[in-house]
């Protein structure tokens, strides 16, 4: 079973997509580049604490998590979190440490420095956890069968494709604009993301490419 990690990020100022409404009309902005963040690994074993996390972070605008970590960062054995470490950007972490900015494995490292650890958050240096994200969403030209699904009807297409799906427990955040407050009450929102536990995370990519097969064969694309 892979281990269940993922990493927590604070930056200074906001974190996320600001959305601003203007009468009936919803706009949606990224969030800023990530330059600089404190970086902790956790460790999330059920869905519960997940849910729990989760609600953290909605709370803190400054505060994301990316469902995988860095190597050398994870929390010791019984502990929930691991030591505070520093993440850079990548020119940024060459310019700090004196490293060529065009070296990739001197650039993926982990690095101490005076005790402090300093790393740059990429696919080459970090490793996936134990959880996986499906992120559904509703986009223009998508099928109208597929479009005007219910959560229910999605979830049993995704346990039609997937063995085992149906008795995976898992968290559903909805997105962005369903997570922001109007008068107490959420904004109406299309998409939604689904955090799932599993036994293999360095088998997620290849599980993402064979679904995408399936879908097409079962008419779900």
């Amino acid at each position: 079973m892979s281990e269940p990690f993922i990493t927590l990020y604070t930056v200074d100022g906001r974190a996320n997509k600001l959305v601003t409404r203007r009468r009936s009309k919803i706009t949606k902005e990224a969030g800023p580049p990530m330059s600089e963040a404190m970086a902790r690994t956790v460790r999330v074993e059920t869905i519960d604490e997940m849910a729990d996390l989760l609600r953290n972070i909605g709370e803190h605008e400054n505060a994301l998590i990316s469902l995988g970590y860095t190597p050398g960062t994870e929390p010791a054995e019984g502990e929930k979190e691991g030591s505070p470490y520093t993440v850079l950007s990548r020119k940024e972490l060459a310019k700090r440490l004196d490293l060529d900015p065009d070296d990739g494995e001197a650039i993926a490292k982990l690095h101490e420095v005076d005790g402090k650890l300093f790393a740059v958050r990429s696919k080459r240096s970090m490793v996936p956890g134990g959880w996986m994200l499906f992120d559904r969403d509703i986009t223009p030209g998508m099928p109208p069968h597929l479009a005007t699904m219910t959560d229910d009807e999605w979830l049993d297409a995704m346990a039609e494709m997937i063995p085992g799906f149906s008795d995976a427990g898992l968290v559903k955040l909805p997105s962005t604009t369903g997570r922001v407050l109007v008068d107490g009450e959420p904004m109406e929102a299309s998409g939604s993301h689904y955090f799932v536990r599993v036994a293999d995370g360095d088998d997620i990519e290849r599980f993402g490419a064979v679904l995408l097969n399936t879908a097409f064969r079962y008419d779900y694309q």
